[in-house]
């Protein structure tokens, strides 16, 4: 009424009616706002820190959440089961919060905070998260029966940092790595742990979980190698059956978590060329399954050329679109059944095969694998002809051929590389050598064509010296 009194036999405007609805709906509740920052707050924080600790029942939120918000947590307890075993971290910056609405029925929340997401040493986003939390009373507290959320990225610090990657040789069993010190500026490693054996999809198991976890100590992530040792028919049958082929990418994954590693490096050679897409159908099924466990996945190819099959079995430009990274061998231009002797990576070699495979693969996607090994080539005249043989060597037996052999290296400008020969038992012995001057000048084209990184075959092989120039030189202005 006028005069402020209520009748409700008395009569008044359909106007005056709903600005009574409205003001009764929005009476404040006895809840202080202070109690509802907390509480808002406190919920955000919990979610974060569950993904953190892995907590899949949730213990905590669950019990605060109805409606709407109850089927979000349900599927929050679904990622975190699919992630338990990644290497992924959050770190929440100042949490702000501003109530949008505060009555007896409920109040709404917006949320807001910095979030600081990293995926092992390699992968590290900043971004700005908007989160609107809907809350009502239930026996006298809050509970949260819906939410939305949305976000920008505010920085992006993967995508600068390179790949640093070697490839550590295991023969039977993965040794003891106590004691192994770590090797300044690499980032990944990559033992090669799994072996296809046959057509029934068993695989060789050569992982360690003390080899993760030394990695770890180290600041390595840690992507296991898998071969098909060169053996295409093998290959071939377990590529053209779908449920073999499943089969092997589930084994995949199971091991990846197994040892708790970050990724997965395929390195299936010597296929037919008609098995190629059949191969990119199966790296396509194994990332489509590795990102939903929070793994990386990187395939090995060879450099193009048109007239091998170790190169024509690949589609780069297809499992481009499917794995994190494509890694290039830059070797072996000669090869150990090569007819003339030569070097195993020339530099113009190296470079016209990075420019060749760029326009098929992002540059953003390519990593240049180099060798740290070398040929020591024997040239021997028999009956009229002359036969070549190799043996790949590391860089250390290099140098100490030339020593021991009293011969004189010189710098040769067109390979890149410091060349040496001499005579010994009637046969010419020739070596172009891997030092880190050569490797100096390869991994300069990764900075020059702004590439993801580079990789090395293999651990064991290089000269201490190496390690320093790959650490100075990568990311670094030509």
């Amino acid at each position: 009424m006028p005069d402020g009194s209520f009748s409700p036999k008395g009569s008044f405007s359909r106007a005056e009616a709903a600005a009574m609805v409205y003001r009764f709906i929005n009476l404040k509740s006895d809840v202080e706002e202070s109690n509802i920052i907390s509480f808002a707050k406190e919920y955000e924080s919990k979610i974060i820190k569950a993904a953190n600790e892995k907590n899949q029942s949730l213990k905590g939120i669950m019990d605060n959440a109805i409606g709407k918000e109850k089927l979000l947590n349900d599927e929050r307890k679904k990622i975190i089961t699919e992630l338990k075993n990644s290497n992924i971290s959050r770190n929440m910056g100042q949490v702000q919060v501003d109530i949008m609405q505060n009555s007896i029925y409920k109040a709404v929340a917006e949320v807001s905070y910095e979030l600081a997401v990293e995926n092992g040493s390699l992968k590290k986003n900043l971004y700005n998260i908007r989160k609107i939390i809907y809350m009502t009373y239930r026996d006298g507290r809050l509970v949260v029966y819906d939410s939305s959320c949305d976000y920008s990225i505010v920085r992006n610090e993967g995508t600068d940092k390179k790949v640093n990657l070697t490839w550590d040789y295991i023969h039977r069993k993965t040794p003891d790595m106590t004691g192994v010190q770590k090797i300044e500026g690499l980032n990944v490693i990559s033992p090669t742990w799994f072996v296809l054996l046959d057509e029934f999809v068993n695989i060789m198991d050569k992982g360690d979980i003390n080899y993760t976890n030394w990695a770890r100590k180290n600041g390595y992530e840690v992507w296991p190698l898998v071969s098909n040792e060169f053996n295409k028919d093998i290959t071939a049958k377990v590529l053209a059956d779908p449920v073999k082929r499943q089969k092997l990418v589930d084994k995949i994954i199971d091991l990846s978590l197994k040892y708790n590693v970050d990724g997965i490096n395929m390195d299936f050679e010597n296929m037919r060329t008609e098995d190629s897409d059949e191969y990119t159908l199966l790296i396509k099924e194994l990332s489509a399954k590795a990102k939903s466990n929070g793994l990386k996945v990187s395939v090995d190819v060879t450099p193009i050329n048109k007239y091998s099959s170790w190169s024509t079995c690949y589609n780069r430009k297809e499992l481009s679109k499917h794995a994190d990274y494509i890694i290039m061998m830059g070797y072996d231009q000669h090869w150990e059944g090569s007819p003339v002797s030569g070097s195993v990576a020339q530099l113009s070699w190296v470079e016209n095969s990075l420019k060749n495979i760029l326009e098929e693969v992002p540059r953003d996607k390519l990593i240049l694998a180099v060798p740290f090994y070398t040929r020591l080539w024997k040239e021997t005249y028999v009956n009229g002809k002359t036969v070549v043989t190799s043996s790949a060597i590391s860089m250390e037996a290099g140098e100490k051929a030339i020593r021991d052999n009293y011969a004189i290296k010189v710098w040769d400008e067109e390979s890149g590389q410091y060349y040496a020969e001499y005579k010994k038992d009637g046969s010419l012995y020739r070596i172009w050598l891997e030092d880190e001057n050569s490797i100096k000048l390869k991994v300069r084209l990764a900075n020059k064509y702004n590439i993801a990184g580079v990789a090395s075959w293999r651990k064991g092989f290089e000269k201490p010296a190496v390690w320093n120039v790959i650490s100075l030189m990568l990311g670094a202005a030509l």
